[in-house]
């Protein structure tokens, strides 16, 4: 048998034919298959447009009615917005108001043709709305929730489940819905907000508020947020946000009478300048920590804590007060309070003191910083009013000050056995009514060098002084 064999050069030459005939073969799968595949994608994609489920952009709300053929008004006119309305009542006549034809509770579905820019007012006054849920509606473009419900008045439900990335206002947005009970803002986004002042005013019907999803890094101002909230137990903040555009907080939690703990933490950057009324009222409250505060900016601190009977302690280390002008009736009443220390305050440019301890009647010792100098104040009228248990005050402060009267200053002051008045500043004094009246264990009053030259009127100044044996008041003019 004949043996068959290829030269290499044949060889070679059969590789690259080989080699060409299956490049060929790719180049036509390629020119046949990248149209296929063109088409196939596009095909895909107006499949998935087409096909494409439309998202809901809905408010679903619940109406209550007392009475048969009730008419009831839906939302407000005012709000230029397009939409169809599904009722459960077949008789709608299309406007904002639907006579419902048996009592009870109604379904209503709000269907928006386009995303919204603003919910500002649009269930204003609305007596009959008791529940509504957002979580259907497209909230993207929403920047005003402002009046939203203010006025609701039997609003007990609202369910907020949604991200609202450009939302910048939300002032009086729940202002005396008195019944609400429930608010859900799990995915609420508040990090462009800049006002919530008078938000939740007036809910008395809120125990529980979870705001941790709130991102307060750009609020201005919260007056009054909570005013007049209760029976409001607790408040639960995000420990990581920062409160460092705050410009003001007047009256934040004031009348909050059940609010038994308050995070702090949150405002340890701020641009606050006062603190007034902040706590005022807050019954419950047992201890607070303004250590964390940022108080380099503040000038007031008017009734901060006026009437909380149960606060206990206060922790006001490291608190600057350099700029402090008010500081009247910050503690009014504050009944539980034993100790307070002051030693970190600079009191040069305090002007006002009006009653600032008034009716702390367990207040024992109060602890001064005995550099600083009142230079400035011009009034403390009844500063230690009714401090009944207070049996030592530091009169050093007061070396240097503008004060025209010490009227009531130390009147009730029932455990105080002496006192050095010779350190005041004296000389623009024009009255002393009631100074130490009825501090009635007092046996020592220092008046070396009181100048009364300018004082007109002393009426009640030691009325029922009962313990005091002798007074020299030789240096009076």
């Amino acid at each position: 048998m004949e043996s068959f064999e290829l030269d290499t050069q044949t060889l070679d030459d059969l590789i690259i034919k080989d080699k060409e005939y299956y490049a060929k073969r790719r180049r036509k799968c390629l020119m046949i298959s990248i149209p296929i595949i063109l088409i196939l994608t596009i095909t895909g994609v107006v499949l998935f447009l087409v096909l494409k489920p439309i998202p809901d952009n809905k408010i679903i709300c619940q109406y209550e009615t007392k009475k048969d053929n009730e008419n009831v008004i839906l939302f407000n006119k005012k709000n230029d917005v397009k939409f169809t309305l599904i009722i459960d009542d077949v008789e709608y006549d299309k406007k904002n108001s639907h006579i419902f034809k048996k009592a009870g509770i109604h379904k209503v579905i709000f269907d928006f043709e386009k995303k919204l820019d603003s919910l500002e007012g649009f269930f204003e006054g609305n007596k009959y709305l008791l529940e509504v849920d957002f979580t259907k509606l497209q909230l993207e473009n929403i920047k005003s929730m402002a009046y939203l419900f203010k006025d609701c008045e039997n609003l007990k439900n609202a369910n907020f489940d949604i991200k609202t990335p450009n939302l910048e206002n939300t002032r009086n947005m729940f202002y005396r819905c008195a019944l609400l009970t429930q608010v859900n803002f799990k995915n609420f986004d508040t990090s462009k907000v800049e006002r919530m002042d008078y938000m939740f005013y007036g809910c008395g019907a809120l125990t529980y508020l979870d705001i941790s999803s709130f991102n307060l890094g750009n609020l201005k101002n919260s007056t009054s947020m909570f005013t007049y909230c209760t029976n409001l137990t607790e408040i639960t903040f995000n420990n990581n946000t920062l409160t460092k555009n705050l410009e003001t907080m007047e009256g934040m939690f004031m009348y909050c009478p059940a609010l038994k703990k308050i995070n702090t933490k949150i405002f340890r950057e701020n641009k606050l300048t006062n603190l007034n009324y902040v706590f005022t009222y807050c019954a419950s409250l047992t201890e607070i920590d303004l250590s964390y505060f940022e108080t380099k900016n503040i000038t007031e601190l008017r009734s901060t804590f006026y009437n909380c009977y149960s606060l206990q302690t206060i922790n006001l280390t490291g608190f600057d007060s350099s700029k402090l002008e008010r500081m009247d009736y910050m503690f009014h009443s504050c009944e539980s309070l034993t100790y307070l220390d002051f030693s970190s305050f600079n009191l040069e440019n305090l002007k006002n003191s009006t009653g600032m301890f008034v009716d702390c009647i367990n207040l024992k010792e109060i602890k001064f910083n005995n550099y600083t100098a009142t230079k400035n104040i011009e009034t403390m009228e009844g500063m230690f009013f009714n401090c009944r248990s207070l049996q030592k005050i530091n009169t050093k402060i007061f070396k240097v000050n503008k004060l025209t009267n010490l009227n009531y200053v130390f009147k009730y002051c029932a455990s105080l056995t002496e006192i050095d008045l010779s350190y005041f500043e004296t000389k623009y004094i024009t009255e002393l009514i009631g100074t130490f009246q009825y501090c009635i264990n007092l046996t020592k009053v220092n008046l070396t060098g009181f100048d009364t030259s300018k004082v007109n009127i002393m009426n009640y100044m030691f009325y029922r002084c009962e313990s005091l044996t002798s007074l020299d008041i030789s240096s009076f003019n």
